[in-house]
């Protein structure tokens, strides 16, 4: 019984993505409950921290469209300094970045269908 109960948690672990505490959570123990139980049944332990899931295909795609590196992260639900990761490992740039503050450039002088006569 104890080995199908090993594998029940290693099924949740790696075949569905579960982290350590949310296992605990559903058997009413805790994380490290949890971790003795997978590392006595022989599973390797996965990193601690929040490990991006984007793929550089995602992040490509989304450049390719234009989309400025906050718009990739809001898109995909990660931060932004995940995407700069994914994108300095593949040694990619963004796009430019916008001109910062008012537009130099002085609106084009009206013609003369925009103009109206003023009535003093």
């Amino acid at each position: 019984m104890a080995n199908s109960f090993s594998a029940d948690l290693v099924s949740l672990y790696t075949d569905q993505g579960l982290s350590l505490a949310q296992i605990g959570a559903r058997y009413g123990h805790t994380a490290d409950w949890v971790r003795a139980r997978l590392v006595a049944a022989g599973e390797p332990i996965r990193p601690v921290g929040n490990r991006s899931r984007i793929t550089a295909e995602q992040v490509r795609t989304l450049l390719d469209e234009g989309l400025r590196v906050v718009d990739v992260a809001a898109r995909l639900g990660v931060s932004e300094t995940a995407v700069l990761d994914r994108m300095r490992v593949h040694g990619w740039t963004g796009p430019p970045p916008r001109p910062r503050g008012p537009s130099r450039n002085a609106p084009p002088p009206p013609d003369a269908d925009t103009l109206r006569p003023l009535d003093c």
